[in-house]
């Protein structure tokens, strides 16, 4: 091959490598201004949701209550060191809940409602699994050395639904529909579940702020959290002070929660 062939590839080979990076570097100055332009507008929903929320003193109480949360899930979870692998097992339920607990509030003050509601739908099941537990701290060594099968026809969520009706001699199987509302209006594909992305009529694309639906939003997962989180931390009797302390400051305020507000937010 001549020289003159070498000099050619070489000069191509620079050449496409070149308009390879400028293609390249165009894409993601595309999606990086994209991206930037959707977290804009995601905090821009959040101040205003910030602004609402401090004007309000329910809206105030029901993220209070959260901030409650946190600090009752942190105490027993970092601040408690297990005493046996069941022990482990809760404590794990708790740091999901913890979890699914900020990735709600961040969607839901950023104008995500229903995908704020999807995740939250979490909670349900746990609140139901742990309750179970209480009253059965036998099994869970079975539930979490059993398979996938054995699991789910033993501890499944409507397996354990029905046990804790019946313990509570509930006919009207209410924890079925209270899952059953927030499947339909956030977790599954419907007709209903338009509604929570077009609350005047008209959908809307991406994060947008919503004074009812922050309301209806953090209403309900202030009820939801807020009784998962006394079922978890009651599993713990033997800690330390510092999160006994926790645990009563806790179901304290709590319980002062539910007095003010109950009534005007159950399902």
């Amino acid at each position: 091959m001549s020289w003159l062939c070498r000099l050619a590839i070489i000069c191509w080979n620079r050449i496409s490598h070149s308009v390879g990076n400028t293609n390249v570097s165009t894409d993601s100055a595309k999606w990086q201004k994209n991206l930037a332009a959707l977290l804009g507008e995601e905090e821009r929903v959040r101040t205003a949701s910030m602004e609402a929320i401090v004007q309000s003193v329910a809206l105030n109480d029901h993220l209070s209550l959260m901030h409650e949360v946190f600090d009752v899930l942190v105490a027993h979870t970092r601040g408690h060191r297990h005493a046996s692998e069941d022990e482990l097992a809760i404590q794990l339920l708790g740091i999901r809940m913890a979890n699914t607990l900020a990735a709600s509030l961040k969607l839901g003050l950023s104008g995500y409602y229903q995908t704020a509601l999807h995740v939250a739908r979490d909670v349900l099941e746990l609140t139901n699994l742990l309750d179970y537990f209480l009253d059965h701290p036998e099994v869970i060594e079975a539930w979490r050395k059993s398979a996938q099968r054995e699991r789910s026809r033993d501890f499944g969520p409507a397996a354990i639904r029905k046990a804790l009706d019946e313990r509570d001699g509930l006919s009207n199987r209410k924890r079925e529909h209270i899952y059953k509302v927030f499947s339909e209006y956030a977790a599954h594909a419907s007709p209903a579940g338009a509604r929570m992305i077009a609350p005047e009529g008209r959908a809307k694309m991406g994060p947008f702020f919503d004074a009812k639906l922050l309301d209806a939003f953090l209403s309900e997962i202030a009820l939801r959290y807020g009784f998962a989180a006394l079922v978890f931390a009651l599993h713990l009797d033997d800690v330390s002070e510092p999160v006994q302390h926790a645990k009563l400051d806790y179901m304290t305020k709590l319980q002062v929660w539910r007095d003010k507000y109950l009534p005007k937010v159950a399902a």
